[in-house]
């Protein structure tokens, strides 16, 4: 059979198998939608995702040239009926090269396999990776010594992890001008040390946030320190009264950008 349609009757004869004995597919279409359907995976990656459970696929190509392959994915609305959706990148379910398979890797990411030349020719097959709901990172926990000295080195920790499990990298903010410019990267969920000196007495706020591999960022975390030790204000309650403002303060701005 070719979808639900027969194909070569003798054949079926020729085997010793009747029409019942073949699993009709649960969907099918024409020509005038594509030329040859190609299979792909359920995704199972992220069960919040709205394509979580679906089956994705593609179409080789709706032309022989040019290239003109296509993205969709099949959701079983109610039982036993099946119905074909667009599956759109940046707008549209063309993804303007052949498609030759799919791929799933161990983190359940699903990668198309495609060129844009006809047949065993030319170098621009490549392997590309569906991003699909792809989740910020956690807003990083900032630990450390919440008061010091100047010009004495301090080890200060990052912790961010990343819902799809890709690795992460930071931005950190030193409070006194300085920064780190996105250094990594680092295992989701791996707590990071990074050093600082600071030369200036005064309170500091160190601000980082992370992004994974696809520039997805998180939001900004944010840690309260002092220097020196003895500061005018000597009194912890002032101390702690000021570090939760400064917390609030930045918590707000971080809800309105």
């Amino acid at each position: 059979m070719e979808g639900t349609h027969f194909y070569d009757r003798e054949l079926l004869d020729l085997i010793g198998l009747t029409i019942d004995d073949l699993q009709i597919p649960v969907h099918e279409y024409n020509h005038d939608i594509g030329k040859s359907i190609t299979g792909g995976y359920v995704y199972r990656k992220n069960p919040n995702s709205k394509l979580y459970g679906k089956y994705i696929f593609g179409d080789w190509s709706s032309e022989f040239v040019p290239a003109s392959g296509k993205l969709y994915y099949l959701e079983e609305t109610e039982s036993n009926n099946w119905v074909r959706y667009n599956l759109l990148v940046k707008n549209s379910n063309n993804i303007n090269r052949y498609i030759l398979s799919f791929g799933k890797d161990e983190l359940g990411n699903i990668y198309i396999l495609s060129k844009t030349t006809l047949g065993p020719t030319g170098e621009t097959g490549d392997i590309r990776r569906i991003i699909l709901d792809n989740q910020q990172p956690t807003k990083p926990i900032i630990t450390g010594p919440n008061k010091g000295a100047i010009n004495k080195e301090y080890e200060y920790k990052f912790f961010s992890s990343d819902p799809d499990g890709e690795k992460l990298y930071y931005y950190i903010e030193w409070g006194d001008g300085t920064f780190e410019e996105w250094i990594g990267p680092y295992d989701s969920g791996e707590e990071i040390k990074v050093k600082h000196t600071y030369q200036k007495n005064g309170f500091y706020i160190i601000k980082a946030k992370s992004k994974d591999i696809n520039n997805i960022q998180s939001q900004w975390g944010h840690y309260v320190t002092r220097m020196p030790k003895e500061l005018m204000i000597k009194n912890n309650i002032i101390f702690r009264l000021l570090e939760r403002i400064f917390s609030l303060i930045y918590d707000r701005n971080i809800n309105i950008l």
